[in-house]
């Protein structure tokens, strides 16, 4: 918005720790909201988890008006001869990242919302997987974005 354009500053990160691991367990690779701070995970070639290429196999059906897809990844998981797949979603301003993975026996999967300062998740399940959805956007866009992706026909 105007903020944006003139220039100034509307958001700041500080990072206190940075750890670079020879291996990284899988379930660190987890997004998720824990412990008082919102923890994102980024996956890379080094630590196993190859990083696959070729389309998106979930969309969105519901974007709320702005928001398109800016980025897609799809990492093999190890669990369930699965793959996990990362949705960006973006009107520009802000970004809504879609985690989907097959539903394993990790406990309970998230169902409904949660918030933690400004950031917003909703979690559901679509057949036999979860989504989440997370961002800096109000509640209402994550659950919508969360609610509407379907997966495309011949994608596992």
């Amino acid at each position: 918005s105007s903020s944006a354009r003139s220039g100034r500053i509307s958001e700041q990160f500080m990072f206190v720790d940075v750890r670079f691991l020879e291996q990284v367990p899988p379930g660190l690779l987890e997004p998720g909201i824990r412990g008082g701070e919102v923890v994102y995970f980024h996956n890379d070639a080094r630590d196993g988890q190859q990083e696959q290429t070729g389309d998106a196999g979930w969309y969105a059906t519901r974007l709320p008006q702005g928001f398109e897809l800016s980025m897609h990844r799809r990492y093999s998981s190890g669990q369930n001869g699965g793959a996990m797949e990362q949705l960006v979603y973006s009107d520009g301003l802000t970004s809504v990242s879609v985690f989907i993975e097959r539903l394993g026996s990790r406990g309970e999967p998230l169902q409904g919302s949660s918030s933690l300062g400004a950031v917003n998740a909703f979690g559901t399940t679509n057949d036999q997987y979860q989504v989440i959805a997370l961002g800096e956007v109000p509640a209402e866009t994550v659950r919508r974005i969360a609610t509407s992706m379907q997966r495309r026909a011949g994608h596992d």
